[in-house]
């Protein structure tokens, strides 16, 4: 599947855990808000025959909601994957026997250029609010 790491990442994260709860909850309202985006974009892109593709697709936060993936997995989604999340990769990249039908590159590419602003203004907002402490 389609994965993006921003430079830095980690240690921003790291940062930003440190500060008061006030100053941390519009940048996760905003991760969240991106992993929302991304959700309802790839969603509009997978293929419907009996709609488990759609239905195993899964959002979740990581620990301390820093941090949201998008996409199929097993754990934590194990009912979901049995039903359909597995043949995922096969839509996404295809196989000899039929075509890629491409949902998480697309959406994506589609939201990286917005997503990444929106973070990055809410991450800059919260450093300015934490340098006034």
């Amino acid at each position: 599947m389609s994965r993006s790491r921003m430079t830095g990442a980690n240690r921003l994260r790291r940062k930003l855990q440190r500060l008061p709860d006030h100053i941390q909850k519009p940048v996760k309202t905003t991760l969240e808000r991106g992993a929302n985006v991304m959700y309802a974009d790839t969603l509009k892109n997978v293929p419907v025959d009996e709609g488990d593709l759609a239905k195993s697709l899964h959002k979740a936060k990581r620990s301390s909601g820093m941090k949201w993936i998008v996409g199929w997995w097993k754990k934590g989604n194990a009912r979901n994957w049995k039903l359909a999340g597995w043949r995922a990769h096969f839509s996404e990249f295809g196989t000899e026997k039929s075509p890629a039908q491409p949902m998480l590159g697309p959406a994506f590419r589609n939201n990286q250029r917005w997503i990444s602003g929106q973070i990055k203004a809410a991450v800059n907002r919260a450093l300015r609010q934490a340098g006034r402490l």
